[in-house]
């Protein structure tokens, strides 16, 4: 392999790791790797570095919280290094619909059946969500939903629905 004898220096860029397609309204968690100007590595914190993205976008931390629909660019800077990737967020725009897994259920009072919703581009591509990346509710006062679980409270027929950046299935 190749190798380098040169002592390490001080982090001169910035290699950043975390997925490239993310849907907008939920959460992608990124870091980054420091390297010196002989591409040696350098050790960051990533409590350090300051992120961003362009043209929409905001961090928490190194939490992105994605907007819009389209290519953004995140940025990573550590005093004067830097480093940026190229991150496709799959906006409402891009999206074909949203679906409830079970479709349907039948449940006694008491009983409990668990939840996913997933959404499908107009490309074909399917996402699973997270349960709080959603918005679930429950008609009838049938019962409850509670991370990712419904829970039936009483008889009677109703629907429950999750609605996803302006994209709603029942």
């Amino acid at each position: 392999g190749i190798f380098s004898t040169l002592p390490a220096g001080k982090v001169a860029g910035l290699k950043i790791s975390g997925p490239e397609v993310v849907l907008a309204g939920t959460k992608a968690s990124y870091s980054a790797k420091g390297y010196d100007e002989n591409y040696n590595p350098v050790r960051v914190r990533n409590d350090e570095i300051i992120w961003s993205a362009t043209p929409a976008g905001s961090f928490r931390g190194n939490t992105f919280m994605p907007e819009g629909d389209g290519i953004v660019t995140i940025n990573a800077t550590l005093e004067q290094a830097s480093g940026s990737m190229q991150v496709n967020v799959i906006g409402a725009p891009s999206l074909a619909g949203i679906f409830i897994t079970p479709a349907s259920i039948t449940v006694m009072p008491g009983e409990s059946v668990p939840l996913a919703a997933s959404v499908k581009t107009r490309s074909g591509v399917s996402f699973e969500l997270a349960f709080e990346d959603a918005e679930w509710s429950v008609s009838n006062e049938l019962g409850s939903i509670s991370n990712g679980v419904f829970k039936a409270e009483r008889v009677g027929d109703g629907y429950i629905t999750v609605t996803f950046l302006g994209l709603s299935a029942s």
